[in-house]
C-alpha cells in the first residue's frame, strides 16, 4: 500500500474530526476557529465535504457576508437544505418573495424547515389562517416546535382544549416551553393548582420564567 493511499484512507477521519472541533469551538462562540476548522476539513476532503460547505455557509450569513453564503450554498447545489437556507438570506435581506419562492422549491425537496419558514413568514404577514396551515405540516413532518406555535394560536383564539392539546404533544422535545405555555393556559382559566403544577415542571426544566410565575401565585394565595 503506498503513503497515498494511506492518506486516502485517513482523509474521511480528519474530516470527521476537524467538523467536529469547528462545531465545538462554534459552540463555544469562537468563530474564527471554527471558521479555519471548517476551511481545513473541506480542503481535506478536496472541496467535497457537505458539511463544511453548510457549516461555512451558516457561519457567513451569521456575519452578514452573504455573498460567501450563497457561494457555499451554490456548490451543494439544489438540496433541500441549501435551498432552504438560500430563502433564509433572502428574508434576511428583506425580500420575502425571493424567500418564499426558495422555500417553495425547498418544501418541493422535502424541507420540513422550509415549511416552519413558510409558516414563520405568513406569521409576519399576519396571516393567521396561512400560519396555522403551513405549521400544521411542518408538525406532521417533525418539526416539533410548530406544536408550541399551534399552542400559541390556539390559545389566543380562545380554544383553549386544542391549545391545551398541541402543547401536551410538545412536552416530549420541549418541556421547558410547553410546560410554562400550560402553566399559563390553566392560570388564565383560573386553576391555580394546576397551573403550579405545570409552572414546578416547567422549572424542573429549568425555564427561569417559570419561576416568576410560581412567585406571583404565591402572591395572589396570600
Amino acid at each position: 500500500m503506498s503513503d497515498n493511499d494511506d492518506a486516502g484512507e485517513e482523509s474521511p477521519l480528519r474530516v470527521m474530526f476537524l467538523l467536529g472541533r469547528g462545531t465545538d469551538a462554534y459552540a463555544d462562540g469562537r468563530l474564527d476557529e471554527a471558521r479555519a476548522c471548517y476551511e481545513q476539513a473541506l480542503e481535506v476532503s478536496g472541496g467535497q465535504s457537505c458539511w463544511a460547505l453548510h457549516h461555512l455557509a451558516v457561519l457567513a450569513r451569521e456575519t452578514g457576508d452573504f455573498a460567501t453564503a450563497r457561494e457555499m450554498l451554490a456548490r451543494l447545489g439544489d438540496t433541500a437544505e441549501a435551498l432552504n437556507d438560500l430563502g433564509c438570506i433572502a428574508d434576511d435581506e428583506g425580500d420575502p418573495v425571493g424567500a418564499q419562492e426558495f422555500w417553495l422549491r425547498a418544501i418541493e425537496a422535502g424541507s420540513a424547515d422550509a415549511l416552519f419558514n413558510m409558516a414563520l413568514l405568513a406569521e409576519h404577514q399576519e396571516d393567521v389562517e396561512e400560519e396555522r396551515c403551513w405549521l400544521i405540516r411542518a408538525a406532521d413532518a417533525g418539526v416539533t416546535q410548530a406544536l408550541i406555535n399551534l399552542g400559541h394560536i390556539s390559545h389566543e383564539q380562545g380554544d383553549v382544549d386544542n391549545a391545551i392539546g398541541w402543547y401536551l404533544q410538545a412536552m416530549e422535545h420541549h418541556p421547558d416551553m410547553a410546560a410554562f405555555n400550560l402553566g399559563v393556559v390553566y392560570r388564565d382559566r383560573g386553576d391555580a393548582l394546576m397551573a403550579r403544577a405545570w409552572f414546578l415542571r416547567a422549572a424542573d426544566a429549568y425555564n427561569v420564567d417559570a419561576l416568576d410565575q410560581l412567585e406571583l401565585l404565591d402572591d395572589d394565595v396570600a
